[in-house]
């Protein structure tokens, strides 16, 4: 059983992640500021509201929380509104998913997954999307 931050936790893919995770017998706890989430998605009480990028909340739930992996759901996605506020974006995105890394690589926490997106590959048509597929 591992102990599981689950950042962005919330969301449609984050809380669906989190009952995978504990169906499975793992311990989770999500972070999630619930910009686009829903509390009442959450099955557990171990929750933190902040942003993915703030310093101090993340600090101090990793003073008070120990975790075997974090998981991050938390990135904006939507690809029409990125070129809309590109800004917003890179900040979301960029600037704060470094400082989540930087405070897990002080609490000397290793693990780390980020989901990305399959929209890197296209319309890959009627073919199955694996890591081997070309990317466009």
């Amino acid at each position: 059983m591992a102990r599981v931050l689950v950042v962005g936790g919330a969301g449609y893919i984050g809380s669906t992640q989190c009952a995978y995770l504990l169906d499975h017998g793992h311990d989770v706890w999500v972070l999630d500021n619930l910009s686009t989430g829903h509390r009442e998605l959450l099955l557990k009480e171990g929750f933190t509201k902040a942003n993915l990028g703030d310093v101090n909340a993340i600090r101090e739930l990793l003073k008070n929380q120990r975790f075997d992996c974090v998981m991050h759901f938390a990135a904006k996605a939507i690809v029409s509104e990125s070129v809309q506020k590109p800004q917003e974006y890179h900040q979301n995105n960029v600037v704060q998913t470094e400082a989540l890394l930087n405070c897990l690589l002080e609490a000397d926490i290793r693990n780390f997954i980020f989901s990305s997106t399959c929209a890197i590959f296209g319309d890959p048509g009627d073919k199955q999307i694996n890591e081997m597929t070309p990317k466009h």
